[in-house]
């Protein structure tokens, strides 16, 4: 994945989010590897939280901005320190040590929906309980609202102390 094409707005999106979490957690600038002319609209992209459709439409004006701009320095894919800390936070590479809630939306167009599969299955090939709760029409937007529900359920009966159920194939 060529991490400079700017032809997939959530891609840019998602990169920034993920890059301004891992800058706070490995205490690094983000000036290391952001672009100093886009640093506002990155900022606000990668703090974006969606919860109304007028965040929404003010997000995608800072989103529009990172697009048209290449806004990363470097290929964080390459260099370090950014290489090491991509490798450390990518999932699946332990055991969750608990139950999985995974909820996805058969219309997401963010988060590719066989990729989420794909990461389930790991999960439970490492023995993991994994529920898995396919949401079909739902896209990333409304995915939480949708499913919400049925974590909050998943959570309490956790908290009751029931045995977690799996969508694992034995």
């Amino acid at each position: 994945m060529d991490l400079f094409e700017d032809d997939a707005k959530t891609e840019q999106d998602l990169i920034a989010m993920a890059l301004l979490s891992w800058t706070r957690l490995e205490n690094v600038a983000p000036a290391t590897i952001v672009e100093p002319d886009v640093m506002t609209a990155f900022n606000a992209t990668a703090r974006g939280c969606l919860t109304s459709i007028a965040q929404f439409e003010a997000l995608e004006k800072d989103a529009k901005r990172l697009q048209a701009a290449r806004f990363l320095k470097i290929d964080p894919t390459k260099t370090d320190p950014w290489k090491g800390i991509m490798l450390r936070n990518s999932p699946g590479q332990a055991r969750a040590g608990a139950p999985v809630f995974i909820a996805q939306g058969t219309a997401d167009t963010t988060v590719n929906p066989q990729v989420t599969k794909r990461f389930a299955k790991a999960l439970c090939a490492k023995g993991e309980r994994v529920a898995f709760v396919e949401l079909p029409g739902v896209s990333h937007i409304f995915a939480a609202r949708d499913a919400a529900p049925t974590a909050i359920k998943w959570i309490n009966d956790r908290f009751k102390g029931l045995p977690a159920p799996s969508s694992c194939q034995r």
